[in-house]
């Protein structure tokens, strides 16, 4: 009889320590989630808006640089293409803007 409850307590202890582990790990998981993956999404965030804010510069570089070449092809050349020319500046401006 006592051998069983020696055995009991055994299996007892035995899974005790099994639950201790696990519940362990799931912390240590739940920690590097938290921990790592904040970090990680604040980073991205950053990315995003930095990539968000160039490309903001750039499309107004290029619109003013659009205009200037528009501007002064109009001004230094005349004839039917330029207009044509011109019109087609205009409408890959246009393409670009709405990306």
């Amino acid at each position: 009889m006592l051998d069983s409850v020696m055995n009991g307590v055994n299996d007892l202890v035995e899974e005790t320590k099994e639950n201790i582990l696990n519940a362990r790990k799931s912390l240590e998981k739940t920690l590097i989630r938290t921990w790592v993956a904040s970090q990680s999404h604040a980073t991205s965030e950053t990315r995003k808006t930095v990539l968000k804010t160039m490309e903001e510069t750039y499309m107004q570089e290029l619109e003013g640089l659009v205009s200037s070449y528009s501007d002064s092809l109009s001004s230094s050349v005349k004839g039917k293409w330029v207009t044509q020319a011109k019109q087609s500046i205009t409408d890959a401006s246009k393409v670009l803007d709405k990306k």
